[in-house]
């Protein structure tokens, strides 16, 4: 049983209230966000006089906050709860970009977008373990319907950045990202904390809680494996959205094209990702995480050599696809192994190291374009994830026959 819930069956409408906040609240805030990153965020790092070293370290750097943060927030909300996490991090998100229009040197942005980073920090595993928390029937249907809100802001948001960059400037575009962020406070403050148990079991102190990640870690093998595998796959794919506008202009294309390059890649993950997870339940979780880093080490090497709108377009649109066989098939592997009483933590963990490979992607992607070229960058991040590829298809993950599949 999760701790903090009540051993019987909880009121249903009590369920689908909290389930409906929490999708509107992760929907709002998240496609606001992702309204400021790419293309707004390079074009901004760019106009500041950022070279691409310093902007694949700028578009990255929020990244860092979580990587760190995550685990710990996890446990904090383990240990204090939910509810007053999930209210600074909209306080956060809705505050931070409106300190943009102060921003004058590459490097003041690149402190602000750290302290930016700490909503999101917040944000993931908190919202992801209230979900899970919530003890209605159909958890799967649950999260992978809440997988669709977090995936929309994806979608809509590099299209919608394209298109306002082509009439305002990016302080101006914040502005707006802060004020619709705003708007997420309504189902925040609607949301209640669940009840609590008729007899509470004896709760651990917050530094027992602490020295207990580690042993989540070591319990469940399938963390640091799987967020190996999803680390991997967003090197590539966070370098993709750090260069593509870029890119884009030296192919003389406009930047609204370039945000819905990047919203179609978002989009045919959204699509494929029902359809590849009973995939890789009906197959093989291993077999579509290889498949898809494949995919996308394909799709990679492909780019440099695709100058037409329509041939770029299919090389993005294979990312996606390939993004979408990752994606279910290790969570799928994480859920085997992940304690419901550390439910936080466990969430904290995976973020973390699926962070890691967002921080990675945009530096190494920035070093290898400054030293030799777009093409040559995107050739050399493909040639990572074939041996990355081969690796997860042979490796053991572990023990448990369930991990075998």
């Amino acid at each position: 049983m999760i701790e903090g819930a009540e051993p019987g069956p909880r009121p249903q409408t009590h369920a689908v209230r909290s389930f409906a906040a929490l999708f509107c609240t992760d929907a709002l805030l998240r496609s606001a966000y992702q309204v400021g990153k790419s293309p707004v965020l390079p074009v901004f790092a760019a106009s500041l006089g950022a070279g691409d070293a310093l902007l694949g370290l700028i578009v990255s750097v929020s990244v860092i906050t979580g990587l760190v943060l995550k685990p710990i927030i996890g446990v904090v909300s383990d240990h204090w709860g939910r509810r007053g996490l999930l209210l600074s991090a909209v306080a956060l998100f809705t505050l931070a970009p409106f300190a943009y229009g102060w921003i004058a040197t590459p490097h003041q942005l690149v402190g602000l977008r750290l302290a930016h980073g700490l909503a999101t920090a917040i944000l993931g595993p908190v919202s992801v373990a209230w979900i899970v928390s919530l003890r209605a029937d159909g958890l799967g249907t649950r999260l992978g319907w809440f997988g669709v809100a977090r995936t929309i802001g994806y979608v809509v948001g590099p299209l919608a950045g394209g298109l306002l960059l082509t009439r305002m400037d990016a302080p101006e575009i914040y502005r707006m990202v802060g004020l619709v962020s705003a708007i997420a406070f309504i189902p925040a403050l609607l949301l209640s904390p669940p009840p609590r148990p008729a007899e509470p079991r004896e709760r651990a102190s917050f530094g027992q809680r602490l020295r207990k990640l580690s042993e989540v870690a070591r319990r469940a093998p399938a963390l640091a494996i799987v967020g190996t595998f999803e680390a991997t796959m967003y090197v590539g794919l966070y370098a993709l959205k750090t260069f593509l506008p870029l890119h884009a202009l030296e192919l003389g294309l406009d930047l609204a094209w370039a945000g819905a390059m990047l919203s179609l890649q978002e989009g045919a993950h959204l699509v494929a990702r029902p359809l590849t997870g009973m995939l890789a339940d009906r197959w093989s979780h291993r077999g579509c995480i290889a498949l898809g880093l494949t995919v996308i080490a394909g799709a990679l090497a492909l780019l440099p050599f695709t100058h037409g709108p329509l041939l770029v377009a299919a090389s993005v649109l294979l990312i996606g696809v390939g993004q979408a066989m990752i994606t279910p098939a290790a969570s799928a592997l994480v859920a085997l192994q992940i304690g419901e009483r550390h439910l936080g933590a466990g969430m904290g963990l995976i973020g973390s190291l699926r962070n890691a490979g967002k921080v990675v992607g945009p530096i190494l992607g920035g070093l290898l374009i400054a030293w030799t070229s777009f093409s040559f960058g995107m050739l050399i991040l493909a040639l990572i994830l074939v041996p990355c590829a081969l690796w997860v298809s042979r490796m053991p993950i572990g023990a448990g026959a369930s991990l075998s599949r």
